[in-house]
């Protein structure tokens, strides 16, 4: 939720804002806080400006940390002007209201640093795409690996090898592990862009390669869609396992997104290219999550491309949170995939 608070004077926190060193990253982060509490989204503009006198300032670090800063109700506007006044700023000027030439330009230097960040960011995908594919060719094609032997199904497409990151304050490079599964992130003509790193570990949490693009991308398991009247099916869901499980039991096309957030992405490139598409969306039933965010986030998704979404049920004595694979695995119930697509 955007939040903006009438009571400061935008005029007040710029002038503030001005009495604070933006090279200092301590500083700089705690400004974006302050600015944020205030006049939440509304105040990116206001705080980038401020940002960008520094030398070392980047539009696509600031776009980050700004998404990143989340109100915490500790960090406030007054943090800033006590932080300014403590700088030597004296609260006792009258602030103007700004003319029509001051606002074009703030427009204008807005636009200016939005294309740095498009920049930038173009760069740092480009980057990762290039170290996605060499990580990729050094790798060797996945025939076994203990994730796949704990989901119950197969390699589609993976492969096992060194994976990497970098630690962003001492810039070393750690080896997560030397036989991570890489499941490829590419997008409509099959472009490489990043990919995810599942550790063989199953107390580890999935990775992706730093600075690859997600937005959009996803993992295809199946060459063609099955045509259901003479329209195209594509099945969407978040975690490999479960577009295997899916494939693997109905034989659909399935569209690995990787997680809730990209779904919608994914199934507005489908939409776009396939009017005529039938977009299923194979939830995950996070019944343990307050708000559900995998059945709500796949729900907003299906309405916002007319397409259909499928929910994955254990039976009641068994009520707890599951996808497909859970369904797929069940030991103890005698559940079949496959009915929860009969309508298609």
């Amino acid at each position: 939720m955007t939040i903006l608070n009438l009571s400061t004077d935008p005029e007040r926190a710029r002038a503030a804002l001005s009495y604070l060193d933006p090279s200092s990253r301590d500083v700089w982060v705690q400004a974006a806080f302050a600015i944020k509490s205030e006049f939440g989204d509304a105040g990116f503009d206001m705080w980038g400006a401020y940002g960008s006198q520094a030398e070392n300032h980047s539009a696509i670090a600031a776009k980050s940390t700004w998404k990143s800063s989340k109100l915490n109700g500790k960090t406030t506007i007054a943090t800033l002007f006590y932080d300014a006044k403590q700088a030597g700023w004296l609260d006792n000027t009258k602030h103007h209201k700004p003319t029509a030439e001051e606002l074009a330009e703030r427009k204008l230097k807005a636009e200016q640093r939005a294309a740095q960040a498009a920049t930038e960011e173009a760069q740092i995908h480009a980057s990762a795409a290039a170290t996605a594919l060499q990580i990729g060719e050094a790798a060797e094609p996945a025939e076994d690996h203990p994730y796949l032997r704990r989901k119950g199904v197969k390699a589609y497409g993976l492969r096992v090898g060194k994976f990497t990151r970098v630690d962003q304050d001492t810039g070393k490079v750690i080896t997560v592990s030397d036989q991570s599964l890489l499941v490829p992130m590419c997008d409509r003509t099959r472009r490489l862009h990043s990919l995810q790193c599942i550790h063989p570990s199953s107390d580890r949490q999935k990775l992706y390669l730093q600075g690859g693009a997600k937005s959009g991308h996803f993992h295809a398991i199946g060459e063609c869609p099955i045509m259901v009247d003479e329209c195209p099916v594509f099945v969407l869901v978040e975690g490999y396992a479960t577009a295997a499980s899916v494939h693997e039991t109905t034989g659909h096309l399935v569209l690995c997104c990787f997680d809730a957030s990209n779904l919608l992405p994914v199934a507005q490139d489908v939409r776009e290219h396939q009017p005529e598409a039938i977009i299923l969306f194979a939830a995950d039933n996070d019944l343990e999550t307050q708000g559900n965010p995998g059945v709500t986030t796949a729900r907003k998704a299906a309405e916002a491309v007319q397409g259909l979404v499928a929910i994955p049920l254990l039976p009641a004595d068994v009520n707890k949170a599951c996808d497909f694979n859970d369904l797929h695995l069940a030991p103890s119930v005698t559940i079949d995939v496959r009915s929860f697509f009969v309508n298609i």
